[in-house]
């Protein structure tokens, strides 16, 4: 049997086909949320309504598709430390700062899987069903690639968790959750970076 090949192409468009919808709903819907409700009750209500906007995602798409992504598990812990600390007392902070806390976490899990030798993109990318899952293995330019890519997210994961912790702890709330849209895109654009640079600098090789 030839093998399955997924070209760079393929598997962009699997990535973009799973995670932009979700992205789209998790990031824009919360911010027009929050500014609604915000007229109506008080800011720690609203920022939990906004907050709540991916957990509610994440269920929904379990109970209609069975569908359950790690991201989404993500969210759901981190969303009910902050609910649950700001109803003990942390206030708008708790809600604010559960998500650096949460990207923090996910920088050191793709750094430590890096220098383990077992990069956590792999099982991530394995996860699109797109082309021979053991391409990684067989191919040593295949397994740089996941390694160096795993090693600028978690950098990447570690720049966005530092600068929402800062902004979270000096600014207003109304100002955080405009500028905390901002500083994801950000986010997404240094992946983005860090997957071209390492694409050009890894070069496919012939195999022998």
């Amino acid at each position: 049997m030839a093998e399955q090949k997924a070209t760079p192409h393929q598997l962009g468009v699997a990535v973009m086909r799973n995670l932009l919808p979700n992205f789209i709903i998790d990031w824009l819907v919360p911010l027009p949320i929050y500014f609604i409700l915000l007229p109506l009750t008080n800011t720690i209500t609203a920022l939990a309504a906004a907050g709540a906007i991916p957990v509610v995602h994440t269920i929904v798409l379990y109970a209609w598709r069975r569908q359950l992504n790690w991201l989404g598990i993500l969210a759901i812990i981190g969303f009910a430390g902050g609910l649950g600390a700001a109803l003990l007392g942390g206030g708008t902070l708790s809600l604010k700062i559960y998500g650096p806390v949460i990207t923090g976490a996910l920088g050191v899990v793709f750094l430590i899987s890096a220098a383990m030798k077992k990069p956590f993109l792999i099982p991530i990318l394995k996860s699109f069903n797109v082309g021979d899952p053991e391409r990684f293995t067989k191919k040593p330019w295949i397994y740089k690639r996941a390694t160096l890519m795993t090693i600028g997210f978690g950098i990447v994961f570690f720049y966005d968790a530092f600068t929402h912790a800062i902004l979270a702890l000096t600014l207003p709330t109304d100002t955080y959750v405009v500028v905390d849209r901002v500083i994801t895109l950000t986010t997404i654009v240094l992946l983005y970076i860090v997957v071209r640079v390492v694409i050009l600098r890894i070069r496919p090789q012939p195999t022998g």
